[in-house]
């Protein structure tokens, strides 16, 4: 049975994947269409919809993150994800993450570790847990792990989000009840 974090994981997945492509019309999935149809709505108005939603998400997207400071670390913490290390040779190449201030003043235990780590070929399933591999793997790999731990956790900016809710907080009353269903249809799908 799928739940409702995998629902909405994929559906993150889906949208950043179609953000970085530069994709101007939004996938509308199976799950959202069902509402559309059991509520009667017309589909085409809340299409217009989710595209200007869309619309307006690449561009605070292409705005605020391609250009942000922090997106080269947060590129090179990917290193720390055993599925992206196994996917391609070339990202296993050690110097690609010296952004990482740890990889800067490495040691041979450092070096060693990541040599095996990279040469591991391991089997994921879809509820894959990047803190519980790394916990897994503290005695195998003493000094990379705790790295890892460190860098998988990084907090990510909140506060358009923050503003997001403030702002529809003052949308939100009682005054605009009308609007709700349709804000929160749009939400589900945007975020």
């Amino acid at each position: 049975m799928i739940d409702d974090d995998t629902i909405f994981h994929d559906s993150i997945q889906l949208s950043s994947i179609m953000l970085l492509s530069g994709c101007s019309q939004p996938h509308v999935n199976n799950e959202v269409l069902g509402l559309i149809n059991d509520c009667y709505l017309d589909l085409d108005f809340y299409i217009d919809i989710f595209k200007e939603a869309f619309k307006l998400s690449l561009e605070k997207f292409k705005k605020h993150i391609e250009n942000h400071p922090a997106v080269p670390l947060f590129k090179a913490i990917r290193c720390f994800d055993p599925c992206y290390i196994q996917s391609n040779s070339n990202y296993q190449t050690f110097s690609t993450y010296f952004i990482i201030k740890e990889f800067n003043d490495y040691g041979d235990d450092l070096m060693n570790e990541w040599g095996i780590y990279c040469n591991l070929y391991e089997n994921f399933d879809k509820n894959f847990n990047l803190n519980n591999y790394w916990n897994e793997k503290i005695n195998i790999f003493p000094t990379l792990s705790p790295i890892a731990l460190k860098y998988i956790w990084l907090p990510v900016s909140g506060v358009d989000v923050e503003i997001s809710f403030s702002n529809y907080k003052s949308i939100l009353t009682d005054k605009y009840t009308a609007l709700k269903d349709s804000i929160k249809k749009l939400n589900f799908y945007v975020f």
